[in-house]
């Protein structure tokens, strides 16, 4: 005891402080030496919510891939300037506080799970003037580069930023498009370079955390090098979309955060076309023959909206109101998913296309330009695999072209006029023809194999045509001339005279009139080189002339020089039929009969049919007769000699 007090008393007071600071200190000092031997056996810190600051110190966020495009190892990311990161969020230990670390250095951060990009998987954008490289491991389609970019994901959206520039390198060939939407939706995971799911966005939350959403608004360019299937247009908006539910597409616009979806529905019919109505249904469509309605059903419900219906009539000469009179309406109704329609009575396995033989139907030449030629296009696709359902029926016509119809569909046709209840049920059907010109074919469609010289191998096949290419002078049997004679307008009245000039010009000369039977009068024109008549709708069996051939048009008075060209000149160059002119004087029409010369149907045929259709008929085409002067017709003849030469 005294011991102690005589220790205490050789000791100052400022001495016991100083050893009690340096104890403190010493303490401290085990304390943290302790805390960093263990360190490496502690679990993980806490997830912080962190926010990235975009103050002045950050200026540039460079990526760098230093995988290949295909690869599916983790990407590198390395900053070479400094990031400011901050938060004012609370952190995933309940404590608030405020966060900011200054990275000078470049670290290689590399995550471990995928992440997937257009689905319910965190999303990644980024927000920030900086570079970045995304690896993907599918093969990718590029449509193009420097273009708005869009993410929407089945999590709520942020986006801090936009016109983001994208350049797009691929193995696999490119589609490119222009100035259109694209979808690229995705389900394969990418590599994205963090250890953890990561948000990086301007004045942003952020969650660091596997099971958050990562958000990122976009001002940068990015090099995205992938194998992954996208679509990407050049100089138009990109959305990536979640690929977890099905996406229904409509005419209506959706918001989500600064991002606008605008939402695009395909219309099952056109109706804005000037020449024809068309409808094209796939799902479940079914057709009501007596209520003369088809229902259809959609595939995905992203191609109908459902509440929508069209009238027309299926027809394809949607501006001629006579034709159109005589033509029925079909109601096509797209059926929403919470609507009704019949029930199917007669289930079908192969496609539908519904046509009306109303119109010109009865007019040989519309019978062709109207209905067989549109039918051809629609169908051929199908080789025989569709079924023709008809409205307006009549069977003459159909036993009249039946030949025809049975190279084009292997099934007996539906007439759906007969009043009954059955509801027929297709996976698609056709509703209406689409007609090109008068007598043509659409060129564009000559790649896919629709073209005149396919559709007269057709008729070769369904009338066993056998001459295939017209003779020539050399041959040791004479060229063979058709005249094709009328009874009741525009005759040839002097045909005899015609007949003796061809044959001294060494013809040999075979007068026919077009008949019903198609299969007879087809065999007769296909067996010669010239063929001749005056305009009407019996030229138009040219189309069964051998390649190479001669067809001679007379045109009668009146200013028939555009319809003349329209409906036989322009067409035959398709066919490879070669085309000759004769127009008659006014001393060789009938018409010098019931006019004066200095009438208006002479002086001015023009102001004739002007204004009236139906007077310009009455006069140029029901009362006309020709007779030829055969001696102003013969260089005619001799022309189409010199022809079969070559």
């Amino acid at each position: 005891m005294m011991y102690n007090e005589i220790f205490s008393k050789s000791f100052k007071r400022q001495e016991q402080k100083k050893f009690g600071y340096l104890a403190a200190v010493g303490s401290f000092i085990l304390a943290l030496s302790s805390f960093c031997l263990v360190k490496p056996y502690l679990g993980p810190l806490p997830n912080l919510n962190l926010r990235l600051s975009m103050g002045p110190g950050l200026t540039m966020l460079v990526t760098e891939d230093t995988s290949s495009s295909s690869s599916s190892q983790p990407s590198n990311i390395i900053r070479s300037q400094p990031l400011n990161i901050s938060s004012s969020q609370p952190s995933s230990t309940g404590s608030s506080q405020t966060l900011t670390t200054n990275i000078y250095q470049k670290p290689n951060i590399s995550r471990s799970q995928p992440s997937n990009i257009g689905t319910s998987q965190p999303e990644v954008s980024t927000s920030s003037s900086h570079k970045s490289n995304i690896s993907r491991s599918q093969p990718a389609e590029e449509n193009g580069n420097s273009q708005q970019s869009n993410v929407s994901n089945s999590q709520p959206a942020e986006e801090n930023g936009n016109s983001q520039q994208l350049k797009v390198s691929s193995s696999q060939p490119a589609k490119i498009s222009s100035s259109q939407q694209s979808n690229i939706s995705s389900s394969e995971p990418s590599n994205i370079a963090s250890s953890e799911p990561a948000t990086i966005g301007n004045s942003q939350q952020s969650n660091i955390s596997s099971c958050q959403t990562e958000t990122v608004g976009i001002s940068q360019q990015s090099n995205i090098s992938s194998s992954q299937p996208s679509n990407i247009g050049n100089s138009q908006q990109a959305n990536v979309t979640s690929s977890d539910k099905p996406q229904s597409t409509s005419s209506s616009q959706s918001s989500v955060g600064d991002i606008t979806l605008k939402r695009v529905r395909k219309p099952i019919c056109d109706v804005l076309n000037p020449s024809f109505d068309f409808c094209d249904a796939e799902g479940d469509v079914r057709i009501h023959g007596i209520s003369s309605r088809v229902y259809a059903f959609p595939s995905q419900m992203d191609d109908l909206a459902g509440n929508e219906s069209w009238t027309i009539k299926p027809y394809a000469r949607k501006r001629d109101k006579t034709a159109m009179g005589n033509t029925k309406e079909i109601l096509v109704k797209a059926i929403g998913p919470h609507e009704e329609a019949p029930s199917c009575t007669l289930n079908h396995s192969v496609p539908a296309i519904i046509f009306s033989t109303g119109g010109y139907a009865g007019n040989h030449f519309h019978s062709f330009s109207d209905i067989i030629i549109p039918l051809f296009v629609a169908s051929a696709q199908f080789q025989g695999e569709v079924q023709f359902v008809v409205t307006d029926f009549q069977k003459y016509w159909i036993e009249k072209f039946q030949a025809i119809l049975k190279q084009l569909s292997k099934y007996e046709i539906i007439n759906i006029d007969n009043y009954d209840q059955t509801v027929h049920c297709f996976p698609r059907v056709i509703v209406g023809l689409q007609r090109y010109q008068d007598m043509k074919i659409d060129p564009s469609m000559a790649s896919k194999g629709y073209s005149m010289k396919e559709f007269r191998e057709l008729l070769r096949k369904a009338y066993s045509l056998k001459k295939l290419n017209a003779i020539k002078i050399s041959h040791p049997k004479p060229p063979r001339l058709l005249i094709v004679s009328r009874k009741w307008s525009r005759t040839f009245k002097n045909v005899d005279e015609i007949v003796e000039m061809a044959k001294s010009l060494g013809f040999e000369v075979v007068v026919s009139e077009a008949s019903m039977n198609m299969y007879k009068f087809s065999q007769v024109v296909n067996s010669c080189d010239v063929m001749m008549g005056v305009h009407g709708a019996g030229l138009t069996n040219f189309v069964f002339l051998p390649t190479n051939a001669i067809l001679i048009q007379v045109l009668p008075w009146g200013g028939f020089q555009w319809l003349a060209s329209t409906y036989f000149g322009k067409p035959s160059k398709d066919m490879d039929i070669r085309y000759l002119e004769y127009k008659i004087k006014e001393e060789e029409s009938s018409l010098l009969q019931q006019y004066p010369l200095d009438h208006p149907v002479f002086m001015d045929p023009a102001s004739v049919s002007k204004h009236d259709w139906g007077l310009f008929k009455s006069v140029y085409l029901d009362k006309q007769n020709v007779k030829l002067d055969v001696g102003r017709f013969r260089p005619t003849l001799l022309e189409a000699l010199e022809l079969l030469h070559h």
